[in-house]
């Protein structure tokens, strides 16, 4: 098995999908209509993924995912919006895609966030495929409609990312910087 590849429990998806059904109905709640949305799959699937790989990433770092668990919206222009897993110093948001050749994707800047990582998979089972700092992710040059794409976003392909090793040791290693 990859160093980096996390296969989630039964039990763990069970509390993803309950998870992600209570964000998707409170978000709801709050606005009717899903602005952000950039794919043609179907949000409650979305939403589950994100919950899952969310959780992946926090069996990755051995942390305990706090963020996973607030259902509730947050929003980023009040400065409610920290990310999906709190690190050390790190605000991390965390994306996925079932592709293995997707890109990093963001679809709007979120000052709070630090870093952005990408796990490639579904289902249960991901794999981290590297991250980039918000600061380069959230650039000019980066943002466009990507080929495929319904809208405009931030974007990098893969070999753009910082490479998983890299970046597990840049996150574990910032925890010890004074």
């Amino acid at each position: 098995m990859d160093t980096y590849q996390i296969q989630l429990e039964e039990a763990e998806k069970r509390l993803c999908d309950f998870i992600a059904r209570q964000r998707q109905a409170n978000n709801r709640a709050v606005s009717p209509v899903n602005h952000a949305l950039a794919s043609k799959e179907d949000p409650l699937y979305i939403e589950k993924e994100g919950v899952m790989s969310e959780l992946a990433f926090c069996k990755l770092l051995n942390t305990y995912p706090y963020e996973i668990f607030n259902t509730q919206p947050r929003s980023v222009a009040q400065g409610e919006d920290c990310g999906d897993v709190i690190y050390g110093d790190h605000c991390i948001d965390v994306k996925v895609t079932k592709y293995e050749t997707g890109r990093l994707i963001s679809v709007s800047k979120n000052p709070a966030v630090t870093l952005i990582v990408m796990m490639i998979g579904e289902h249960g089972t991901y794999r981290l495929a590297g991250g980039m700092r918000s600061s380069d992710m959230y650039s000019s040059i980066r943002f466009g409609t990507p080929n495929g794409f319904r809208k405009p976003c931030f974007s990098a392909t893969q070999d753009e990312l910082i490479d998983p090793d890299t970046l597990m040791d840049w996150i574990f290693l910032s925890l010890y910087a004074d």
